[in-house]
């Protein structure tokens, strides 16, 4: 076990010493629509972030612990550099904030709390405690991205484990068929909670006792892996417990206080077998020459950072709606939603419009969903947490493909427990904008909003095929890909 040795400092804690401290005091209170919707999060337990006060808790008493800070003076271009960063970086904030793209407008608060302390205590002071200003990443969102992979990958090595335990069992995508039921491993048994908290952990204990990044990244590395385990042993238990009771136990029902307890096994003992630091009270005076703030650039900076904030109190615009219009040709038969091969997920409050295309020799059904803002706080791409049911279906082949003006994505799903399949063509219109997933709809909303555009549109065609003639559904809905419309269902 190593031991690090950090003497102690006696600090003098005047005013000027907690001045970090009152900088992020400044910082919620101007940027306080984006903390309330955190700290909305941080109050779930259910939800992935329900960790995130406590490790903000940790953040302050870190920063606490780590005053008085020294000031370090920057040089003129490194200064000019910063100051630019920092005003472009509040005005990013800005457009993400009006574009509703909430993941990175929280996560340009990191950049921006960085680069306040680098103004006004110097680059080398913020560098050296770079550790500590990230450790508030761990109660952002941003790893709600990696939900589907973890679900992917937990059904991958729960299905091997099952298959080494010799289980009656048939392996479907992130679904397990026993003889008595399903088991899916849906979204909130990805491991996600699991896999932030363990890092989350072993990120303070690495703060704790002063780990560089050389020695962080293992630690990290280690608990990733053990977060992960803890959720796929839960699974796996669960498919066992299952089993031998029929699909019975209150357990497959209710088994959240189940996945804490085993996470907590398999993680406190790392915890308890973690380096301590031992800290050796020796008091040393602080060097009396140090570098004296200057609060002319504390208040460039602050008023740099209060860009954004202000130009999101003073610009509110009101997205300009008007009535949807039909864009299937008339020569599509009108038919009800229940009759498409696969439901797609669309918006709330979408204008939706389903027709069928009958050939010689195949079906083509198109779906189109239209969506407006009604007010500035809504989303133009709006919050789609799964395109099609992942419990029914389960995808086997995907690809981008070029459509005259832009591009699609084919994919092939697979009915679970049958072999039933269908062919979907699908692309998203932000504006004037097309993508191929809801992700690159994101992103775009920024620069249609910027053209005042206000409709965003799905767009999907399908048809059922079998294994043998998958490939030649695909290439006739890329044929009848623009047939099906009126007009170009971009205009």
């Amino acid at each position: 076990m190593e031991v690090i040795v950090k003497p102690l400092i006696k600090k003098n804690k005047c005013l000027i010493n907690i001045l970090p401290i009152a900088l992020l005091v400044v910082f919620v209170a101007l940027f306080y629509p984006t903390f309330a919707g955190l700290f909305a999060r941080w109050i779930k337990w259910d939800e992935s972030l329900s960790h995130g006060l406590l490790v903000n808790s940790v953040f302050i008493y870190l920063l606490y612990k780590s005053l008085p800070w020294e000031a370090n003076k920057n040089s003129r271009i490194t200064s000019l550099f910063l100051l630019c960063g920092l005003a472009l970086c509040s005005l990013a904030w800005f457009m993400m904030r009006a574009a509703n793209i909430y993941v990175l407008e929280q996560l340009l608060l990191i950049i921006l709390l960085c680069c306040v302390y680098a103004n006004c205590y110097g680059l080398k002071t913020a560098f050296s405690y770079r550790l500590l200003l990230l450790l508030p990443i761990f109660t952002i969102p941003v790893w709600d991205q990696l939900t589907t992979l973890l679900v992917n990958l937990s059904g991958f090595m729960v299905g091997k484990m099952v298959q080494l335990a010799a289980l009656p069992a048939v392996i479907e995508g992130n679904s397990i068929f026993i003889p008595f039921g399903q088991i899916v491993i849906a979204d909130g048994c990805s491991g996600l909670r699991y896999f932030e908290i363990a890092l989350a952990l072993a990120y303070i204990i690495g703060l704790l006792n002063n780990y560089n990044e050389r020695k962080l990244i293992p630690a990290l590395l280690f608990a990733a892996v053990l977060g992960l385990l803890a959720n796929w042993i839960r699974i796996f238990i669960l498919v066992l417990v299952g089993y031998e009771s029929k699909m019975e136990s209150s357990l497959m029902a209710n088994h959240e206080y189940f996945g804490w307890f085993v996470f907590g096994i398999m993680c406190l003992p790392a915890i308890y077998w973690a380096p301590v630091a031992i800290a050796v009270p020796a008091a040393q005076p602080i060097p009396q020459h140090r570098q004296q703030l200057k609060p002319l650039a504390i208040i460039i900076t602050l008023c740099l950072l209060a860009i954004g904030p202000a130009l999101n109190f003073f610009i509110s615009s009101t997205p300009n709606s008007g009535e949807f219009r039909k864009v299937l040709s008339n020569q599509l038969e009108i038919v009800s939603e229940r009759k498409m091969p696969m439901g797609v997920t669309a918006p709330d409050h979408s204008f939706r419009e389903i027709g069928l295309l009958e050939t010689q020799k195949m079906q083509i059904f198109v779906q189109v969903h239209q969506y407006q803002r009604t007010t500035s706080a809504d989303k133009l791409v709006p919050y789609i947490s799964k395109l099609y049911n992942s419990e029914e279906w389960m995808i086997t082949e995907s690809k981008k493909i070029n459509l005259a003006k832009h591009k699609a994505k084919l994919t092939t799903f697979k009915r679970k427990a049958s072999d039933y399949r269908i062919v979907q063509l699908q692309w998203f219109e932000v504006g004037s904008y097309r993508a191929t997933s809801v992700t690159n709809a994101k992103l775009l909303q920024i620069p249609a909003l910027l053209s005042d555009a206000n409709n965003f549109k799905i767009v999907t065609l399908q048809s059922p095929c079998d294994n043998a003639n998958c490939a030649d559904t695909g290439a006739a809905l890329i044929d009848n890909a623009t047939e099906v419309f009126a007009s170009s269902p971009s205009q």
